[in-house]
């Protein structure tokens, strides 16, 4: 599965943090990179750019486990990480605020602090909707994509060429928007992964208004989505996800049922439109026989 792909597992969370199994080396190990990430010389696209190397594979992994390797290894930025780790290793991840999801903002977040042998660096993970992830004041890179339903799996052909040399996560953006279309034409559900690293200064002062958003007893629920918009912005975007939400047994045959007997069935969903017709098909609450009209959005 993904924890042998990647090399690490949740195994759980208690009142100090979230523990992590972690087969593979960090590059947060190198204190240099955590300088420069906490000062804002470093942005996660040009370190993801820099760094970016093939996942090695589940067997290349358990051959280390329970290794112990004293060796210099390459962080792709012109400099050596000397690390001697254990295999496998634990971290413990502090968990500093969560943004609750919400029908508006469409993603949550969560604030974290990475372990003391990491850097102690603050940053945000968020996941969402790819509509609200791949939103050009969620992550920069989304301004080069052509949006909305009319226009999907499109892209901005002129700007593209203009900003290619400006914007090195496009190429990446535009393969997940790519994968997303294709994962929502199978009936699959998805969420779009993002990551933003914060500096000390950054991550205290949010803190503040998020600790006074939570605390008020008038328009909390406001204030803390205000809070959360904030904090949400300037999102590298890592990956996305697809899962397959499997039908409970009999649901098609008992949709079809009802209809047999002339009862009228809507369905109110917030999944894509793709999503939504392939499951609609799948469930029988649309047939071959029925015409689809798509009413497309409207400001």
């Amino acid at each position: 599965g993904a924890s042998l792909t990647y090399g690490f597992q949740f195994v759980g969370r208690d009142a100090s943090g979230m523990l992590l199994k972690c087969l593979s080396p960090s590059l947060l190990k190198d204190e240099g990179i955590v300088d420069m990430l906490k000062g804002g010389k470093l942005t996660a696209n040009s370190l993801a750019i820099k760094t970016a190397l093939p996942i090695p594979s589940s067997e290349e992994n358990l051959a280390i486990d329970h290794d112990t390797n004293t060796n210099e290894e390459s962080n792709g930025l012109g400099s050596k990480m000397s690390t001697t780790l254990v295999y496998p290793r634990y971290e413990r991840w502090k968990v500093l605020a969560i943004n609750k999801f919400d029908s508006d903002r469409k993603r949550m977040s969560v604030l974290v602090r990475s372990p003391p042998e990491l850097g102690s660096l603050p940053l945000l993970l968020c996941k969402g909707a790819d509509s609200s992830m791949l939103d050009p004041n969620i992550c920069g890179g989304a301004k080069f994509l052509v949006h909305g339903d009319n226009n999907e799996g499109k892209v901005n052909t002129k700007s593209i060429i203009e900003n290619a040399n400006e914007e090195g996560d496009l190429p990446t953006l535009l393969g997940i928007q790519a994968h997303l279309g294709e994962f929502a034409s199978e009936g699959l559900r998805t969420l779009v992964l993002g990551v933003r690293f914060l500096s000390e200064e950054e991550c205290a002062s949010w803190l503040n208004k998020y600790n006074l958003a939570s605390s008020s007893i008038k328009d909390r629920d406001q204030m803390l989505t205000d809070v959360a918009l904030e904090i949400e912005r300037d999102l590298h975007i890592v990956g996305a996800t697809a899962i397959e939400d499997k039908l409970q047994k009999g649901v098609p045959e008992t949709i079809h049922a009802l209809e047999q007997a002339g009862i009228k069935l809507w369905v109110l969903t917030g999944d894509k439109r793709e999503t939504a017709i392939e499951i609609g098909y799948s469930t029988n609450v649309l047939t071959p026989k029925m015409h689809v009209t798509e009413l497309a959005d409207v400001p």
